[in-house]
């Protein structure tokens, strides 16, 4: 009896310890593993027979008393290029957070490096990391690479990502390959993330991007406020992805991407791209020296599609600078419905400069226009106000562009439109820009500088405003005959209210006081005037990321507009610390729609936000708590993006009532 009862307690405290593994749970869907402390989280990564498990955080964890020289779960266990376990289970970060988390290689090169080395067909979500700090190793291209896959989430991802975010930073050495602030290399899915990380690599670098490295998969509903920084001789840089063969659609960087001496493709979002972008858009500040393929959005797109996308980046070069342009250095691929407004500016001996494009190399641009100015320095060639240079059966339509063109001494072809045009396409299109430069300059025209075996048809400029009366191209009219609808009727543009040259109404014009638009984005060039917003209160919390802010007013989207995207509040001003910025993903499982009424509410992140908008009334309200509004001032920029709608205002202390707490100006 006795024997069988110590049996009985034997089997009772085996069970009790099984029970109690991590913090409770049996690592199944229903009844996934608790992570409840660092020592739980700990316990996960030695444990790799549990990867394929599924966990979930029941508190925020702090990593500050740990520094990690590999990444915490699933790391490289062969620095040259092999790989142990990877994380193929589900881990669901409930809205909590994991701070702190702090990789240092201690100068040896390394794979594979994230609070994640690598996870396949594994997801993770509803996760953020805050401070993270990642350090590794470099060498050079004679020596042997540096650190290859390196993101503050994730160091490669073969799974699903969605719901989470990253601040910090992640700096590699020289030679090193795909460092991101959420992710190094994706081949999976990444949705409804963001980074504030900064990006920092040395000489030789390649793929660094905001938000992920490099993307071979899918990203959509993301973006990046952080800073991307190479040395020289580096490759592939982007605000958002640095190197992109996937697809992107429905995102946005705000972080500057700076870069040293020859360096190529480098881009406000994506630096260079064989795959698809869409619905997106860059701020950010573009700035380097003697470098190459530099764009405002994409630096290179090379048998890429690029398309609904906008950049008001500044892209800025020194001497000898090659193919910069507002939206793409170059262009091999298919740009549509495209837009920039950056100033685009390059040194002395400067190549291929364009308000859009620096050069359009066999690809197709059509109906985009520039408004940003062109500049360049001393014995500078190929100067546009949309493209530099069209080449190789490169084919431009129904583009316009309202950029000045400016350029110093002895300097060659520059145009309103084009630099110059060999053997492409130019059909229905026009320029307005002023045209003007030093002594000792050749090839300049109103239109284009040069054309060389180029069919130009139907193309128009401004004789008044661009300062030239003549053009290796098009045809020159007076301001008053460039804002007549008769003047491109009567040379087949298809207009809005007329049949004759086709049904698709592409232009539209106020007939006497404006130049034609494209009727896809009439309302680009004044989208401050089409939202208002009537009420506003901030509240300061006790502590910074308890703030809340909530204002409603009316806007103009359509339900068309709702379909299929996302809409992004961003809240910025002068002083801000960081723009606050909050993305509410549209779709069934998240938005109530009505007949004539879309809501969202929910709990991200640990932000609680909410938006509701009225087809009818065109009334919208929005609040959101727990957010960080440090350095907040009156006033403050609102903008409201929804597909292709954009809408922004300045809201002042007439709207607000009471001024914003001090603790928030002050940052407490």
């Amino acid at each position: 009896m006795k024997r069988l009862v110590f049996t009985i307690l034997v089997v009772a405290a085996i069970c009790s310890i099984a029970q109690a593994k991590y913090s409770g749970g049996a690592g199944t869907a229903d009844d996934p593993y608790k992570i409840g402390s660092a020592a739980d989280l700990l316990a996960l990564a030695a444990n790799t027979g549990d990867y394929r498990a599924n966990f979930v955080l029941t508190a925020d964890i702090n990593l500050s008393s740990h520094t990690f020289t590999t990444a915490v779960i699933a790391p490289d266990t062969n620095t040259i290029n092999l790989f142990g376990n990877a994380f193929t289970g589900v881990f669901d970060g409930n809205n909590h957070t994991i701070s702190n988390l702090t990789i240092n290689t201690g100068g040896v090169a390394k794979w594979f490096l994230g609070l994640f080395g690598k996870i396949a067909n594994a997801r993770i979500k509803n996760l953020g990391l805050t401070n993270v700090s990642i350090t590794c190793g470099g060498g050079s291209y004679t020596s042997g690479g540096g650190s290859y896959h390196v993101g503050g989430l994730v160091g490669i991802s073969g799974g699903t990502i969605s719901n989470c975010y990253s601040t910090g930073n992640v700096t590699g050495g020289g030679s090193s390959h795909d460092l991101g602030g959420l992710v190094g290399l994706n081949m999976g899915i990444i949705s409804n993330c963001y980074s504030n990380s900064t990006i920092t690599g040395g000489d030789e670098d390649h793929s660094l991007g905001g938000l992920a490295g490099s993307n071979g998969g899918t990203i959509s509903n993301c973006y990046s406020t952080g800073d991307v920084n190479s040395g020289n001789s580096s490759g592939f840089l982007g605000g958002l992805v640095g190197s992109n063969s996937g697809t992107i659609s429905h995102c946005y960087s705000l972080g500057s991407v700076t870069y040293g001496v020859i360096t190529i493709d480098i881009g406000g979002l994506v630096g260079w791209s064989e795959g698809t972008i869409s619905h997106c858009y860059s701020t950010g500040t573009v700035s380097g020296d003697n470098s190459y393929y530099l764009g405002g959005l994409v630096g290179r797109n090379e048998g890429g599609t690029i398309s609904d996308c906008n950049s008001s980046s500044s892209v800025i070069d020194g001497d000898t600078t090659f193919r910069t342009g507002g939206l793409v250095g170059i262009n091999e691929g298919i740009i549509s419905y495209c837009y920039s407004t950056g100033t685009v500016t390059g040194g002395d001996y400067s190549v291929d400069i364009g308000g859009l494009g620096g050069e359009n190399y066999g690809g197709t641009i059509s109906h985009c226009y520039s408004t940003g100015n062109v500049n360049s320095g001393d014995s500078s060639n190929y100067l546009g106000g949309l493209v530099g240079q069209n080449l190789r059966n490169g084919d431009i339509r129904n583009c316009y562009s309202t950029s000045t063109v400016n350029f110093k001494y002895n300097c060659s072809y520059a145009g309103g439109l084009v630099g110059d045009s060999n053997n492409g396409n130019i059909t229905n299109c026009y320029s307005t820009g002023d045209v003007s430069g030093g002594t000792g300059s050749i090839g300049i025209g109103g239109l284009m500088g040069v054309n060389d075996s180029s069919a130009i048809t139907a193309c128009f400029w401004d004789t008044t405003t661009s300062g030239q009366a003549a053009s290796a191209g098009g045809t020159g009219k007076t301001t008053s005959e460039m804002r007549t609808e008769s003047t491109f009727t009567n040379a087949g543009w298809d207009f809005v209210g007329e049949t004759a040259n086709g049904t698709n109404d592409i232009w539209s014009i106020t007939e006497g006081n404006d130049y034609p638009k494209l009727v896809w984005r009439t309302d680009g060039e004044n989208v401050e005037d089409l939202i208002q917003v009537t009420k506003c209160t901030v509240t300061a919390g006790r502590n910074t990321g308890n703030d809340h802010i909530s204002f409603s007013g009316t806007m103009d989207a359509t339900a068309d507009d709702f379909n299929d995207t996302n809409v992004i509040v961003t809240i910025n001003s002068s002083q801000i610390v960081s723009p606050c910025i909050l993305t509410f993903p549209i779709n069934n499982k998240t938005w109530k729609v009505k007949t004539h009424n879309y809501s969202y509410s929910r709990t991200e992140a640990g932000v609680r936000k909410s938006f509701t908008y009225s087809l009818k009334t065109h009334k919208f309200s929005f609040a959101a708590s727990n957010v960080n509004l440090c350095g907040l001032t009156c006033p403050f920029n609102v903008r409201i993006e929804i597909n292709s709608y954009v809408g922004t205002t300045e809201v002042n202390e007439d709207v607000t009532k009471k001024p914003i707490p001090s603790k928030l100006t002050s940052c407490r």
